[in-house]
């Protein structure tokens, strides 16, 4: 008699701002497959919706959640100026991730998950695997100048998709067998528009855009199965898409639709074992 052994199986959620809202849909999409999550890393967005769902283990209340965004809850949590290291102290984006997760660690998590950030004093990346869920996700999703930095053991930690925008090393570390990757900076923006940048802010946004694509296509090289929502918003300041949480949603609902057979290849594994015998 012989038996299939399956694969464990790594999600590697993408940076790309309000685009993250993406990530919903396509676990969504893999639950509603039955296949298995035994592994998530996460960049920036990826962070936020991969830290929720392994706490949560519920992808409805992550929507939910998402869904109810809107204009006056969202400006709050950008009004918390700051006049030294970035335009918005993030203490009360904390505050909420605080409401949510409470001072849960990340090492007691039921699906083990890692947040990617970077020191700004090193350049290195750093893999968030222990202490609490909410410092870690902030860290991950602190866009330089746009947040302030958080500061942890003589480190300055900020957005980690300006190293690893597409976290794939970061959940093979953690022991995934084959990784679905979710890059949502498979296009450039805003050239996929044909608008010639002229602003000093565009010129900016498109530079780092360019780095930033180049970097997620060179990661993304290393998954299995790479899945890439196509989401006509810009990252960065362009807060106000993420109260389009269904739209983007489906987007991310529809693209791994089309992807689910060779994602079910993946899970099981054909070598043909024996009863008895490892």
């Amino acid at each position: 008699m012989a038996i299939f052994s399956r694969n464990k199986i790594g999600l590697a959620l993408g940076s790309g701002g309000p685009r993250g809202l993406a990530h919903i849909g396509v676990i969504k999409t893999l639950i509603e497959n039955k296949i298995p999550i035994d592994y998530i890393s996460g960049t920036s967005a990826g962070a936020l919706v991969g830290g929720l769902y392994s706490y949560f283990r519920d992808i409805s209340k992550i929507q939910k959640i998402a869904e109810e965004m809107n204009a006056t809850k969202l400006l709050p949590l950008l009004s918390d100026i700051s006049l030294r290291d970035g335009l918005i102290k993030g203490s009360k984006i904390e505050d909420i991730l605080k409401e949510h997760v409470g001072n849960t660690k990340i090492e007691d998590l039921k699906i083990p998950f890692v947040a990617v950030s970077v020191d700004l004093m090193t350049g290195k990346a750093i893999y968030i695997k222990k202490g609490p869920l909410y410092r870690a996700i902030r860290a991950s999703i602190s866009v330089p100048i746009v947040f302030s930095p958080v500061k942890s053991k003589g480190r300055m930690l900020v957005d980690g998709g300006i190293a690893h925008p597409v976290p794939v090393e970061a959940v093979r570390r953690l022991g995934a067998e084959k990784v679905i990757a979710v890059n949502l900076n498979s296009e450039l923006y805003p050239e996929a528009t044909g608008k010639e940048p002229t602003k000093p802010q565009d010129i900016l946004y498109t530079t780092m855009d360019i780095f930033v694509h180049n970097l997620a296509l060179k990661e993304s090289e290393k998954a299995d199965v790479v899945l890439s929502p196509i989401v006509k918003t810009k990252a960065g300041m362009d807060f106000m898409s993420f109260t389009k949480a269904d739209e983007i949603t489906k987007i991310g609902e529809k693209t791994t639709k089309k992807k689910i057979r060779q994602i079910r290849k993946l899970v099981y594994n054909p070598m043909l074992r024996l009863l008895g015998k490892s």
